[in-house]
């Protein structure tokens, strides 16, 4: 008896003594082939498993294993063993999004200690994979030293999930997969160009990657802390955008800001304009990203403190405060819960205001995934979007709007799906001067993220908006949304974007607009320090309803260009400067309305 127990105790400590205790890669921020290369592994506290790995410990093959499996010629010994589960479709899904990535993946059976079954997920980075892919509308990372900061990222982008860090002596974070793509709204993005200087704006401060400065806060587990001031200087020929007296001025914007992620993502999770003229609130879809992480957590403030040199009537401050909490649950299920709140105010000349016409809106979306099947997705979404403007004047253009949607994605390759959608959007206004009204509108599309080079999206459909409890006939128009990143070289990318859908109208005696939009935005980083920009686009304003104005009494329609020009200089890593040309002209069948504004700028950012 006293031989069996030796001989058992013996067994038991020669099997301990080749297992490596576990630790989840992604919770840990590196992916499988990223460990370090002149380390052995060592025994780490397991962290908190992603919801696709269930209860399952993951273990790293002990160094025993993989001599005895190369000593066999096993097939696996090329990979590194990741995770384990106990039901083979969780061992699928998280291989699937391996194979995503770029990584080789095998999942092979095997026996648990209590005789149970499982599957073990082994995977390697292909080499033709493993370079760094920066998110769109930038260019892949070359070096650290021609990263650039954060708070330079352009206002309108194409964002990415967020993804885990590529090593630890790089500092460099990245994004990479299913692509969040942003509006053309006329609000504008608080960090990256001031707040109501859409005329004047290039979304000058657009960085070609992204770069880890400095910010850990509670440790690399806890978060990140992004502070940054920007100080820009403006002039214009046309200050209140008129035909004619124009009035020429200096503005100086001063917009500090700070934004802060829970667990630490080294990237800006939330660019998302919101409009007060878009039913609903947004002006273009928003795709949420994907994350392995159980939970994240983001907060951003920001403000733009505009200062006029003569004209100290049109002095403003703007803020902004959004905030996200995204949480996966296991089994596919995920919920994302998204608020802004919103002061600022319109561009000047807007509608037939030649006033500053100040608003407040906040924007509250849920947003509910669930990975159904394989090659399934559904979506539900729900925003509440609330319209106030200060003056008294523009009392009729406050409202709320409820809005909900629902998708059906179908992914016929791993980073393409084809999606139908449908949409309604409940509009009510607080005074009885415009009239309430609801949308509905139907569309199928294609979601791409191919590659670093080609990643997007376009829809298009059918909307109706009918104008409840009135005798204004109801509008059915062609509606269509195209949003496309493209990557030319690592130096060289466009991004375009359309739509053609109804906004709410900013003049009480119209009922609604059909606006037509284009814009494309060329990046061309010229050197490691020097990026040019380039930026386009056209707006076609229809209101529906006849407007009596100087005499005439007819369907207002407008036409907006706007070119602009820029440059940035990065002195280091930390401080950047951008420099611009911008040029506005709206052409109206109105002929009072029509303007054409000049303006130059020169910015300093800088961020810890």
């Amino acid at each position: 008896m006293n031989r069996k127990w030796l001989r058992f105790f013996i067994i038991i400590s020669l099997f301990f003594s080749q297992i490596i205790p576990s630790a989840d890669l992604f919770s840990m921020d590196r992916k499988p082939d990223e460990t370090p290369k002149t380390e052995a592994p060592k025994p780490v506290e397991a962290p908190a498993l992603s919801p696709e790995q269930q209860s399952q410990p993951v273990s790293f093959s002990s160094p025993l294993k993989k001599a005895q499996s190369r000593a066999r010629g096993d097939k696996f010994s090329h990979l590194q063993q990741i995770a384990a589960f106990k039901f083979k479709k969780n061992a699928k899904n998280f291989a699937k999004k391996l194979r995503n990535e770029g990584f080789e993946v095998v999942i092979r059976k095997g026996i648990a200690k209590n005789k149970k079954t499982v599957y073990k997920v082994f995977a390697k980075k292909h080499k033709e994979s493993s370079k760094v892919a920066v998110s769109s509308g930038e260019v892949k990372l070359e070096s650290i030293s021609e990263a650039s900061s954060i708070e330079n990222k352009p206002a309108i982008v194409i964002k990415e999930k967020q993804s885990v860090e590529p090593k630890e002596s790089s500092k460099v974070a990245v994004s990479s997969g299913e692509a969040k793509l942003e509006n053309i709204s006329e609000a504008s993005s608080i960090e990256n160009k001031p707040a109501g200087m859409e005329r004047l704006s290039l979304k000058e401060d657009k960085p070609m990657v992204r770069e880890r400065i400095s910010g850990d806060v509670f440790g690399r587990k806890g978060g990140y802390v992004h502070p940054f001031l920007s100080i820009a200087e403006y002039y214009t020929d046309n200050v209140f955008n008129a035909n004619v007296d124009k009035k020429s001025d200096f503005i100086t914007v001063i917009s500090p800001g700070i934004w802060l992620t829970i667990p630490h993502i080294y990237e800006k999770l939330l660019d998302i304009d919101t409009s007060s003229m878009a039913p609903g609130g947004i002006s273009l879809s928003r795709f949420k990203p994907e994350s392995f992480r159980r939970y994240q957590t983001y907060l951003f403030y920001g403000a733009d403190i505009e200062r006029f040199s003569k004209y100290s009537s049109e002095d403003v401050t703007s803020h902004k405060l959004e905030g996200l909490f995204q949480y996966n649950l296991r089994g596919g299920l995920s919920i994302e819960l998204v608020d802004q709140y919103l002061t600022s105010h319109d561009i000047r000349g807007t509608g037939l205001s030649d006033e500053l016409d100040k608003y407040k809106t906040n924007l509250s979306n849920l947003i509910l995934t669930y990975d159904a099947l394989e090659k399934i997705k559904f979506r539900i979404d729900y925003a509440n979007f609330l319209v106030n403007y200060v003056e008294s004047r523009n009392n009729f253009r406050d409202r709320t709007d409820n809005a909900f949607s629902g998708y059906i994605f179908y992914k016929f390759q791993p980073k393409t799906s084809i999606f139908i959608e449908y949409e309604f959007i409940d509009i009510n206004y607080k005074e009885n001067i415009l009239f309430n009204s609801e949308e509905h509108h139907y569309f199928g599309g294609l979601q791409w993220d191919i590659t670093a080079k080609s990643k997007g999206s376009v829809k298009a459909g059918y909307g109706i908006k009918d104008f409840t409890g009135s005798a204004i006939g109801n509008s059915e128009d062609f509606i269509l949304e195209v949003q496309v990143d493209h990557k030319f070289t690592p130096k060289t990318s466009l991004i375009v974007k359309a739509s053609r859908k109804t906004n709410e109208t900013n003049i009480s005696i119209t009922d609604y607009l059909l606006s037509n939009i284009i814009e494309a935005e060329y990046i061309q980083r010229l050197t490691g320090k020097i990026t040019g920009y380039v930026d386009l686009s056209y707006t076609n304003d229809n209101y529906e309803g006849d407007l009596t104005f100087g005499g005439e009494t007819k369907e207002r329609k407008d036409d907006l260009f706007k070119g602009a020009l820029a440059l940035q200089y990065k002195f280091k890593e930390w401080l950047k400067m951008d420099t611009g040309y911008i040029y506005m002209k709206r052409d109206s069948n109105f002929s009072d309305f029509d303007y054409t504004s000049n303006s130059v700028f020169i910015r300093i950012t800088a961020s810890l």
